[in-house]
């Protein structure tokens, strides 16, 4: 993934997570060397309804750290979450990848 955060946008840490009391698990999503930049982007938009800048900056994070975590959900949820993204990606044509984890 190429990067395109500005200077003074905001930073992951500025971004409010989908975290919601009493969801325990997690949607993380693999960065990896083919799915372009804009399809993330554009995917944790439409299956998050993150905007535009937040989406941005949690898919800087998956490409400058390999990883980052989305947000905290039912178990049902997660999963749901992550077929979609799985999904997404492989229609596509792109090997996306996202893991649900146990929250802490």
């Amino acid at each position: 993934m190429s990067s395109s955060i500005q200077k003074g946008q905001q930073t992951h840490s500025d971004i409010k997570l989908k975290d919601r009391p009493g969801k325990a698990w997690a949607i993380v999503l693999l960065n990896d060397d083919v799915t372009p930049y804009a399809f993330v982007v554009a995917l944790v938009m439409l299956t998050f309804n993150f905007s535009e800048q937040s989406a941005e900056v949690i898919t800087h994070r998956v490409h400058t750290t390999g990883s980052a975590k989305i947000g905290s959900f039912s178990k049902q949820e997660a999963f749901q979450k992550r077929t979609i993204i799985i999904q997404s990606a492989r229609n596509g044509g792109y090997p996306l990848q996202a893991k649900i984890v146990k929250d802490d």
